[in-house]
């Protein structure tokens, strides 16, 4: 199902039973629908922060059997 369309009918349940409409409702980075639903305002996350990649193998026993050699007066 798309979550543009389930959204007003999860609205209409939230009403029945809460007995009065939801003023927001937060949705995840998915939802492709509209800002406002029958009143309800909807909330999206903002855009998510570049990560950095992680470099495989950087962190193993050879390398750090390199680093004390290079450096004789390291400790690792």
């Amino acid at each position: 199902m798309i979550n543009s369309h389930t959204l007003p009918e999860i609205l209409r349940h939230v009403e029945a039973s809460r007995g009065k409409a939801a003023k927001q409702a937060v949705c995840d980075r998915g939802y492709r629908g509209k800002r406002e639903v029958n009143g309800t305002s909807i909330i999206l996350p903002a855009k998510a922060l570049k990560q950095i990649p992680v470099i495989k193998g950087t962190k193993n026993a050879s390398n750090a059997e390199d680093v004390q050699q290079s450096n004789p007066s390291s400790v690792v």
